[in-house]
């Protein structure tokens, strides 16, 4: 999932079935194709990718024939007609390739991906065992990119309060519904070192009690389609050890994310996690950094924040005005705050406004 391993990931596919060149290739119709990653593509082989994408044999195989399992553009069109087109001839033949392998990877109404691995000319066609060998590893190849895809889907990074959103520091972590890790980046993997979260019997965990039930509840409430987090919300606070905390936002992945992604419908859940103690620390982290409140507490505290009155709080919530109340005035109680104009003001960083 990690970018900088795809050139490796791509080699070793290609290697296995004596493959000398692999590219991941997206395309839609109408549209220039897009090299997302590649293993020992020359320059001028990528320029030629994507200058003759809609020349390729693979475009009708793709998009008009719905081929699943890898196949070969000699096998299905036939060496002879394959060598006479202009896609070998301005694509294969300059570069001393011959034969192609293809795996689609992912596909829509509108768009498609597919893995192509090049065989030199010397080493002759593809068999069907090294089709065997690409279609084994198919499941594996399209769940990862899948999953490479969604933690870089930058609209899941908006529910995080941060100015400047770094996915090299903030952790991604997928979970099912009941909070099995699924997947993580590069971030969220360091992020899982005991000090303040952890993976225990591959379930998302937090060190500390009180943290650790917050955070177990807001998954199974995401993953039953409610995210407790918003763009300016506030975070779940989990304490580590020493001065180490963490803030964290849970997230529902819904159909409108799983589905141009083609993600495992099992990631019900995307966690985001980033050091507390940063620069871009929001008013409500620094308000609930001393004062913890429970998740549904935190869904009205994020609701305020946005602007919303508490009357429309409570509509958003579907609770009712007395709810409502009650709630906020345990909040006020926890906080030592005197009024909602107050808590406001704490809440966004804007002073509050005073009746004359």
């Amino acid at each position: 999932m990690d970018p900088s391993r795809w050139a490796t990931a791509l080699g070793s596919a290609a290697r296995l079935i004596r493959g000398c060149a692999a590219a991941i290739v997206a395309q839609t119709p109408g549209e220039s194709a897009r090299v997302e990653a590649s293993w020992k593509v020359s320059t001028s082989l990528e320029r030629a990718i994507v200058a003759t994408a809609p020349l390729s044999p693979a475009l009708p195989a793709v998009w008009l024939l719905g081929v699943a399992r890898a196949f070969t553009t000699n096998a299905l069109f036939g060496s002879k007609e394959v060598r006479n087109s202009l896609w070998h001839k301005r694509v294969l033949r300059p570069e001393g390739l011959d034969d192609v392998a293809i795996l689609t990877i992912s596909k829509s109404a509108r768009s498609f991906s597919m893995l192509l691995i090049a065989r030199p000319h010397t080493a002759g066609p593809y068999v069907p065992q090294d089709i065997a060998k690409l279609s084994a590893l198919a499941p594996y190849i399209r769940r990862a990119t899948a999953i490479a895809q969604l933690l870089d889907y930058m609209p899941l990074a908006h529910h995080c309060t941060s100015a400047a959103f770094d996915p090299m520091r903030v952790g991604i972590i997928l979970t099912n519904p009941s909070g099995k890790i699924l997947h993580a980046n590069t971030a969220g993997e360091k992020l899982l070192d005991g000090c303040a979260l952890l993976c225990l019997e591959d379930e998302l965990a937090a060190r500390e009690n009180h943290g650790n039930s917050l955070l177990r509840q807001a998954i199974a409430d995401a993953g039953r389609g409610r995210s407790t987090c918003s763009r300016r919300g506030p975070p779940i606070i989990i304490k580590g050890c020493g001065t180490k905390s963490l803030a964290v936002w849970v997230a529902h992945i819904d159909e409108r994310v799983r589905l141009p992604v083609g993600v495992s419908r099992c990631a019900r859940v995307a966690v985001f996690v980033k050091a507390f103690d940063t620069a871009e620390r929001s008013p409500a982290e620094t308000l609930l950094r001393h004062h913890p409140v429970s998740i549904a507490e935190s869904w009205l505290l994020s609701l305020l924040a946005q602007g919303l009155s508490l009357d429309r709080a409570a509509q958003a919530l579907a609770i009712s005005m007395p709810a409502a109340r009650v709630g906020l005035a345990r909040i006020l109680r926890r906080t030592d705050i005197h009024d909602e104009a107050e808590l406001i003001a704490r809440l966004t960083g804007r002073p509050a406004l005073i009746a004359a």
